[in-house]
């Protein structure tokens, strides 16, 4: 039994640590094209209210985080306001958007070797005006968990482009601005 133990803290030892890809934002060209459709308006969006703690590990691996120490919240009002520049229609002075963060949802494990994102927001304008948008993003996993978290890392900045691209053609989306 000695000999067992041992040699777990052995392995432990040896195997090393495991450090998931911290995904960083990357503007989609679809969203800036869509945006086009507001070159007329100028708009910010201020910082994403989290209504709760979500679980966003990943297996035993742990938390997965966006780079540059952002929370998620922080990464989604950031991948907006990086659209909204690249689409030339963002301003410190514009109008501002609000969102609270009701869901969110992510799996490395659905079906054999899949995954999937599950964001929801409540986006609110100056206005008053609400909009409830959800975007689910599927993706293709492994079945090695440092593979499979890695991937499920990396597919955030595709979750949160096709929230963005839900968001903002959404047949409501104007009246917010």
């Amino acid at each position: 039994m000695i000999k067992i133990f041992a040699s777990l803290i052995v392995l432990q030892f040896l195997s090393g640590c495991v450090h998931l890809i911290e995904p960083k934002y990357t503007p989609s060209r679809d969203n800036i094209r869509a945006l086009q459709d507001y070159k007329d308006i100028k708009v910010k969006a201020l910082p994403f209210e989290q209504i709760k703690n979500f679980d966003i590990s990943c297996r035993a691996l742990g938390d997965i985080k966006p780079a540059d120490n952002l929370t998620v919240a922080q990464f989604i009002t950031k991948a907006f306001n990086d659209e909204f520049k690249l689409a030339n229609i963002y301003s410190e002075d514009g109008k501002n958007i609000f969102a609270k963060i009701t869901k969110i949802e992510v799996s490395s494990t659905e079906g054999l070797f899949g995954g999937f994102w599950d964001i929801e927001i409540l986006a609110s304008g100056q206005n008053g005006i609400n909009i409830r948008v959800n975007h689910k993003h599927e993706f293709e996993t492994a079945y090695l968990a440092d593979k499979a978290c890695d991937r499920t890392a990396s597919a955030l900045t595709n979750a949160v482009q096709g929230l963005i691209n839900a968001t903002i053609t959404h047949p409501k989306f104007r009246s917010l601005l």
